[in-house]
């Protein structure tokens, strides 16, 4: 005798499953309008969260922070999510359309289901994105490079020679830099700033090294002397690579020329406006103000310092205690002097004595 396998189903178990079914398919339908409406509200919420969070991006950035790739990728999945409801919303007035008898039936009811189940779909994505948005922190402090920070004075004037030294140091190529100008115009107090921002901010660079080197080293000498201080054997510093990024100051642009730098920055003296600002910075405003002859005599010292930072604030500091009109007058005469026989002011002792000024 033959198995017989025999199943039995009763009609009621098949009628009510069959309509759950269709009823669970008919309420992507019937209740298009309102799962339209759940939709844009949770989409205006997703987007309102989505700012706040791009506010505090933008605030730690401000903070020189980096934001976290968790905030990155949600801010990446809110801004495709938010562009698929607009899709579904413009698309929605035509499906709206198709609906007949109150909205319980369509005209299509195979694309009006396709729809209303995106509908629903979309919603849920939304709501989960606003849960996975809710973030204590969106951001960390950079890395930067290992840096001895250095002691230095503000660079008053120079913020423009600033930020194009900056931009060659960061940016990509001139990989040897030049920086001069005459003495006591700035380019070592440039050059701490440019080595103390490296130690702050974000950047390609590792380690930053400092060293003082004469006019005639090779780059292959200042390559072997930073290898030496970095700890580097013989053997492992043969393997370096010849482009190292340099940065280097000096008087002479010959200087920039014998070391093949490719980008030559020149150093001014400040302009008289910018000039008479640091000076009025070292000296103090208590001073200043101590006699109605001193700021215009101030005035003639600063312009005898011919626009130089080191002199600006040498003399700046000298006279910061100086509150007689005789004792102004005096220092103007020193520094006129001094210009006459070719001594830069305040860059030798005894120029600005006690007796003189």
């Amino acid at each position: 005798m033959g198995s017989c396998l025999s199943l039995s189903i009763s009609v009621d178990e098949v009628v009510s499953r069959c309509w759950d079914l269709v009823a669970g398919q008919a309420q992507y339908i019937c209740k298009l309008e309102q799962n339209l409406q759940a939709l844009e509200a949770e989409a205006t919420r997703l987007t309102e969260q989505r700012n706040d969070v791009n506010r505090r991006v933008l605030l730690a950035k401000e903070q020189r922070m980096e934001p976290l790739r968790t905030v990155e990728g949600w801010l990446e999945r809110v801004e495709k999510e938010i562009r698929e409801v607009g899709q579904i919303i413009e698309d929605a007035p035509a499906q709206i359309n198709n609906l007949c008898l109150g909205g319980y039936f369509s005209k299509s009811c195979c694309s009006s289901y396709k729809f209303g189940k995106k509908v629903v779909q979309k919603t849920r994505d939304v709501t989960k994105l606003k849960t996975e948005g809710n973030f204590p922190v969106v951001a960390a402090r950079c890395p930067a490079a290992s840096v001895v920070i250095r002691p230095s004075e503000s660079t008053v004037g120079l913020e423009s020679t600033f930020d194009e030294v900056w931009a060659c140091v960061t940016g990509p190529g001139s990989n040897m830099i030049g920086l001069y100008g005459m003495g006591g115009v700035g380019k070592t107090t440039l050059l701490k700033q440019i080595n103390n921002e490296l130690g702050q901010t974000r950047n390609d660079f590792d380690i930053v090294i400092w060293a003082t080197v004469s006019e005639n080293h090779t780059m292959e000498k200042v390559q072997d002397e930073i290898g030496i201080k970095i700890g580097y054997s013989e053997e492992e510093w043969k393997q370096k690579r010849e482009m190292t990024k340099l940065i280097f100051t000096t008087r002479s642009l010959d200087v920039c020329g014998q070391m093949e730098a490719h980008k030559k920055i020149k150093v001014d003296c400040l302009v008289p406006e910018k000039a008479w600002e640091l000076f009025q910075k070292k000296v103090g405003e208590e001073t200043l103000a101590s006699h109605q002859r001193i700021r215009g005599l101030a005035k003639v010292v600063a312009e005898e310092c011919k626009g130089l930072p080191l002199a600006l604030v040498t003399v700046g500091r000298a006279m910061s205690y100086r509150n007689t009109p005789e004792q102004w007058e005096r220092a103007t005469e020193s520094l006129r002097r001094s210009v006459a026989n070719h001594v830069p002011p305040g860059m030798m002792d005894g120029v600005f004595s006690d007796k003189q000024m």
